[in-house]
Parts: structure tokens; C-alpha cells; sequence
């Protein structure tokens, strides 16, 4: 089971993720400031995942990458859990617009999930 990220610079969007199935259910969006980690904590202490999977769009720019990388080792660091990352690409263009709306990003990290337990079974 995961907690998956579709990780940004001002806001995250988050889904778990249940392997077995392959099913997944949006979180409610959280917003990237200093009380990330504690917001985090409380849905690892709900879900209680294995591991964490984020997405990353295949050419990020120097700024994102360097923050998602100080995310994924204050994820490692703080819960002692895997952390897993995948491509990105086109997960949002996926989402209809109707859904376009403040879960956006939640919506999107369960594509990602979607996207990459697809490609693990394959």
C-alpha cells in the first residue's frame, strides 16, 4: 500500500494506493509550507502505507527537481519508508475538466498511481 504525490512547490496533491487491486482513493490537497510533514504524519499514521510513490515529469527544471529531492529525503528521513518515483508525463491532461477543481492534484496523484501499478504488472 502507498501514499502517492503529485508533488509541487505550492501544493501536493495525495491518493492511497492499495497494490493488490490496483485501486487508489484521493486525499484532500495539501499545501507545501512548513506544516507539510505533520500533515503528512497523519495520513501515514490513517493509511499506514508501505512505501511512497511520486510522480516527476520526465524535464523538470533545476528549481523543482532540487525541491521534490529535499521532499523524497524529508519523506525517507522522517518515516522510514521506500520512496518510489515515476513519470508524470501527461497524468493532468488526463482529468477532465469538469474535475479540474481545488482536488485537482489529488485527482492527478491517483493517476500517477494508476499509471505506474499499469506498468508493473505488465
Amino acid at each position: 500500500m502507498f501514499l502517492c504525490f503529485d508533488f509541487g512547490v505550492k501544493k501536493i496533491g495525495i491518493c492511497f494506493g492499495e497494490t493488490i487491486a490496483g485501486s487508489s482513493t484521493p486525499l484532500p490537497l495539501i499545501k507545501n509550507n512548513d506544516e507539510l510533514m505533520k500533515k503528512i504524519k497523519a495520513y501515514v499514521d490513517e493509511w499506514d502505507p508501505d512505501a511512497f510513490l511520486i510522480g516527476c515529469p520526465s524535464k523538470p527544471s533545476k528549481d523543482f527537481f532540487k525541491q521534490l529531492n529535499i521532499f523524497k529525503k524529508n519523506l525517507r528521513n522522517e518515516f522510514k519508508l521506500d520512496v518510489f518515483q515515476c513519470n508524470e508525463d501527461f497524468t493532468s491532461q488526463i482529468i477532465s475538466s469538469e474535475f479540474k477543481n481545488k482536488e485537482y492534484d489529488s485527482l492527478s496523484a491517483q493517476k500517477i498511481f494508476e499509471s505506474w501499478v499499469n506498468i508493473k504488472s505488465e
